[in-house]
């Protein structure tokens, strides 16, 4: 049985596996089973967050800290690195603080429910181009934003503008501490 380690103990900057495997527990908490069209239509977001930092795409792809121990990190989704993602986490408190997402919104041409047959086989998916910008900034009360939210917010920004897209679509995530840490605790 493996046992994780606070990424708090490394000394240094941590590599993409830390910060992947704080990804995939804070998406998963903060999101829970929200969904939207992103690679495919209603893909749950979490998994598309873990998914498009999963693949290293290139030599601009990689782990930059931000201070205090919060590091920004950018990859694409495995075996499509035209699907680009990256993330800003606070390492200390192993949490996601922010994620963007280079994507083509993908959407299928028939309405939610049951699918007969032919409708299934008959099912088409398209994708916008040249892609959207999706960023999720993820709050820990619903107070109001802190500063910090519009220096993440930036540092994504210059990332998307780097990689390219030609729409952008800003989304708060209102997350309690406790709900969150709870959420954290259970995967």
């Amino acid at each position: 049985m493996s046992q994780l380690i606070s990424c708090a103990a490394f000394a240094g900057t941590p590599n993409s596996s830390d910060i992947y495997r704080v990804v995939s527990k804070s998406a998963y908490a903060a999101l829970g089973k929200q969904r939207a069209d992103i690679a495919y239509p209603n893909e749950f977001v979490a998994q598309a967050i873990t998914d498009f930092v999963s693949g290293v795409g290139s030599e601009d792809d990689k782990i930059i800290p931000l201070g205090d121990d919060v590091y920004f990190m950018s990859g694409c989704r495995l075996n499509s690195c035209t699907e680009k993602g990256a993330v800003i986490v606070d390492m200390r408190s192993e949490r996601l603080l922010a994620a963007g997402l280079r994507h083509f919104h993908c959407s299928d041409n028939l309405p939610e429910g049951r699918l007969t047959l032919e409708e299934e086989q008959n099912k088409r998916v398209s994708c916008d181009s040249p892609g959207t910008f999706s960023a999720y900034l993820f709050r820990l009360s619903k107070a109001g934003s802190d500063p910090s939210e519009a220096a993440q917010l930036a540092q994504l920004r210059t990332w998307a503008e780097r990689v390219g897209y030609h729409s952008e679509e800003i989304k708060v995530i209102n997350v309690t501490g406790s709900a969150y840490a709870t959420n954290q605790a259970k995967r």
